[in-house]
């Protein structure tokens, strides 16, 4: 991974922390849906980051994230493409990384084509 801002390493840390705590319960975390979660947020991030015409994004929480670290979206979706392969790596116990990857990779490739369907301008 290239790091162009040292702060993408950070961001990455809390986009972690902040999946796993909001899907945490008493079982543990999912780990398909966390990897899933992560992977399509770096996809968002990466499609923000092209420049197409796409305003109608609503900032959410992980978005908020990027602001605190004062990252781009391409440095977001780096963060975010770190923080899925933590993810991968936290959840190997427990789940196959060959299958970890797939989902990662298919989330990714999903965020990078979907726009949110209420498309307004916040």
């Amino acid at each position: 991974m290239n790091v162009e801002n040292p702060s993408q390493v950070q961001a990455s840390a809390e986009f972690t922390e902040k999946i796993i705590a909001k899907l945490a319960d008493k079982k543990g975390v999912h780990a398909e849906t966390a990897i899933s979660a992560a992977s399509r947020m770096a996809g968002t991030f990466l499609l923000r980051s092209t420049g197409l015409p796409i305003a109608g994004f609503a900032p959410g929480s992980f978005r908020a994230i990027l602001q605190k670290h004062n990252l781009t979206a391409r440095e977001g979706a780096y963060a975010a493409a770190v923080s899925t392969a933590v993810l991968i790596q936290k959840s190997a116990g427990v789940l196959d990384p060959r299958i970890s990857y797939t989902i990662a990779a298919w989330g990714i490739v999903e965020g990078c084509k979907t726009v949110p369907l209420n498309n307004r301008v916040d």
